[in-house]
């Protein structure tokens, strides 16, 4: 009956640990909704578009394709009090003019390290009231000729207004890049230790890099980064440098994964392509003959293969896999199909934003992992628990957790021609008497007392064994260890002494005798004789007793 009442109440607390995580997620997500659902009523928002109605001469302008233009106009609408002109540009450079009269000038940059490109960045200038009626001209510099430069938006206002409506426009695109960022850095962190000592394979490494890879990725194409710190051709170069890091961890992950299904020929083939792309890119890059962006394309290719290649051996899985394996395969199914979405939306120039889908199936697949993995660790850790502490069963003593018979007598065994050393045998007093006339769980507390003193005053100088009821041996194998085991005898008796108070139900006291092991007197010579020093000690102690009595 009661079993079963602590049955049902692990399966009440389980019950409810679940509806916990359940309202807790969605708290959570009431929250996340909340926060990026926050919006700026028109009074508030001091900013207008800005994007149309630019001419270059007599033709009005395409700003998706600024690219084809040298310099395209506007005239300043009236402005009531002094603003502000945000510009989002994307592979083009720019300087303006209001009036003929220069007002922005794109920065240098060191071009042998970052390219030609800066990839997206943003520019801000103030605009006067009495800037009003004027002409604003936008000159796009022609030594640039990459044909995809682009003007996405123009806002004439406050700022810091549409800062903030771009900061949290973007805030969801963040926080999941950055999950993904530091979760990968958490795997490395922890498993890399484990990994030192051999205690898991390089499987759980290979998720690490590809999340951090991945995570930095998608982390600087949101660019945010840019944003707040203005460093617009180092958060473009890190963001191309890190695509080019992704396939070859998450390939030898899925080698790990499924490895009966993967053909070793092609998981070296996928690996040397990577190699071959970053090869390529980074050194057309640093050469100055093509920069990470317009190589891109190989990257995506190089994506592509792997992405088909995993899908392949993801239908591989799902027909003849297991249902662990299958269930690790939707999690790369998941991955695989949304950067491949993502790159085919890319190229049709659909959305503006390269990553909407791979973000949330580069999650999912984290998620998938990371929970089995979990599992997998957690019973792995319940085995290897249970397989310690069956062996530290097998050779130590439940009550006392000294070592056990079995563990003295294959050390005997294995000091059998040590010539060093001493052996001590202890008896306990008086255990028959306390375990008749008080108890036998006072008898387990007489025996734990002396086993404490052996440990407290033995243990650094040699090994203490429980080899019987109320034996116990005490080994060293030093050189000269008489005079240090006589002082230790000294604390050991000292020790004893704390446990015989005016409250205690008995004496704790112990018969005490030991040889010492050289060339004339073997181990089991010795023992024979400290047990013989023992009993002589034991008897001498009774005499004593009886003299007092």
């Amino acid at each position: 009956m009661r079993v079963i009442i602590i049955k049902k109440l692990k399966n009440e607390n389980t019950l409810f640990f679940k509806v916990y995580i359940i309202i807790l997620s969605i708290v959570l997500g009431t929250i996340i909704y909340g926060i990026l659902n926050i919006t700026f009523s028109n009074e508030q928002k001091k900013y207008m578009d800005f994007s149309s109605n630019w001419f270059y001469e007599t033709e009005e302008v395409n700003l998706n394709e600024i690219y084809k233009y040298s310099e395209i106009k506007k005239t300043i609408p009236k402005l009531e009090h002094d603003k502000e002109l945000f510009l989002i540009v994307k592979n083009a450079y720019v300087n303006i003019y209001i009036d003929n009269e220069f007002v922005y000038k794109h920065e240098g940059y060191n071009k042998e390290l970052f390219g030609d490109t800066p990839g997206t960045y943003f520019i801000k200038i103030n605009m006067l009231k009495e800037d009003s009626g004027k002409e604003i001209t936008l000159s796009i510099d022609k030594n640039y000729e990459y044909k995809t430069g682009k003007i996405k938006k123009i806002y004439i206002g406050e700022a810091s207004d549409f800062l903030l409506d771009f900061v949290f426009s973007g805030l969801l695109s963040i926080i999941i890049s950055s999950m993904i960022f530091f979760l990968g850095i958490t795997l490395i962190v922890i498993f890399v230790p484990l990994r030192i000592k051999r205690k898991i394979s390089l499987k759980i490494i290979y998720l690490g890099l590809f999340a951090i890879a991945m995570g930095t990725y998608l982390i600087s194409s949101t660019k945010l980064l840019q944003l707040l710190s203005g460093n617009d051709y180092l958060y473009h170069m890190i963001s191309e440098i890190s695509m080019l890091l992704i396939s070859i961890p998450i390939i030898l992950f899925l080698n790990s994964t499924f490895g009966k299904f993967c053909k070793k020929k092609s998981i070296i083939l996928i690996c040397l392509v990577s190699v071959l792309n970053f090869i390529i890119c980074y050194l057309l890059h640093v050469l100055g003959i093509s920069n990470l962006h317009e190589t891109s394309i190989l990257t995506h290719f190089t994506c592509i293969s792997c992405g088909i290649y995993i899908l392949f051996i993801c239908v591989k899985v799902l027909i003849k896999g297991n249902s662990k394996e299958k269930q690790h395969a939707l999690g790369f199914i998941c991955f695989s199909l949304s950067v491949l979405l993502d790159i085919f939306i890319f190229y049709l120039g659909m959305l503006e934003e390269a990553t909407l889908y791979t973000k949330f199936g580069v999650l999912t697949f984290l998620c998938i992992e990371g929970s089995q993995f979990a599992v997998e660790y957690i019973k792995k850790y319940k085995k290897q628990a249970r397989t310690e502490l069956l062996s530290k069963l097998a050779y130590h003593d439940g009550l006392t957790d000294l070592l056990n018979r079995t563990s003295f007598m294959e050390d005997m065994k294995k000091l059998k021609d040590t010539k060093t050393g001493l052996i001590a045998v202890i008896d306990v007093n008086n255990l028959k008497q306390v375990n008749d006339n008080i108890g036998h769980t006072e008898g387990d507390e007489l025996i734990i007392n002396v086993a404490n003193s052996l440990k407290i005053s033995l243990s650094e100088i040699g090994k203490c064994y429980r080899i019987g009821g109320d034996e116990f041996v005490f080994i060293s194998t030093e050189k000269d260890i008489e005079d240090k085991f006589k002082e230790c005898l000294s604390n050991l008796l000292k020790e004893l002494q704390k446990y015989n108070t005016k409250d205690s139900k008995f004496i704790t006291s112990i018969a005490l005798g030991y040889s010492i092991i050289n060339e004339n007197n073997c181990i089991d010579q010795a023992f024979e004789m400290a047990d013989s020093n023992m009993y002589k000690n034991k008897i001498k102690i009774k005499e004593k007793q009886k003299k007092l009595k």
